[in-house]
């Protein structure tokens, strides 16, 4: 699973040729990468962080659920799966995040919760600029992982 906070993404993705700049413009900030494992429920509370953070709600890859942006924290996520299968709240997972989410930054606690960290000196822009270089064409990725809840 991979986790961005919304409030990092600073520019959407210009149709066109993707430049060192459109990579900068998304994301200025001098982010490293953080490779974790966690379990199932630490996993699970930190995306219920991430769905309650205002106008920088969490962006996820490697997981769908929905959301209830005004529920009380621990309450926010329902139909949470990671792979396409239900989140096993005792299984380990690996995700990977930004270490400014990974030492607490906006409200991310529950990454205190996990098995294991590794800080890298890889810059988040620097992946997205080899993710971009290696795809040739960049795809929008398919809708409905972070879905509201209907009442």
């Amino acid at each position: 699973v991979a986790i961005q906070n919304g409030g990092g993404v600073r520019a959407d993705l210009p149709q066109g040729p993707v430049t060192p700049r459109t990579i900068f413009n998304i994301s200025p900030f001098d982010n490293l990468m953080v490779k974790l494992e966690m379990s199932g429920e630490a996993l699970a509370d930190v995306l219920d962080a991430g769905a309650g953070s205002g106008k920088a709600m969490t962006q996820v890859s490697g997981a769908s659920f929905e959301y209830d942006r005004e529920a009380p924290r621990g309450k926010r996520l329902s139909d949470l799966t990671v792979g396409g299968k239900p989140l096993d709240p005792k299984a380990s997972y690996k995700v990977v995040s930004l270490d400014f989410l990974v030492k607490g930054g906006d409200g991310y606690s529950p990454f205190d919760r996990a098995t294991k960290k590794e800080f890298t000196e890889v810059l988040a822009r620097e992946v997205l600029h080899q993710c971009a270089q290696r795809q040739k064409t960049v795809e929008r990725p398919e809708g409905g992982r972070m879905r509201p809840r209907r009442s």
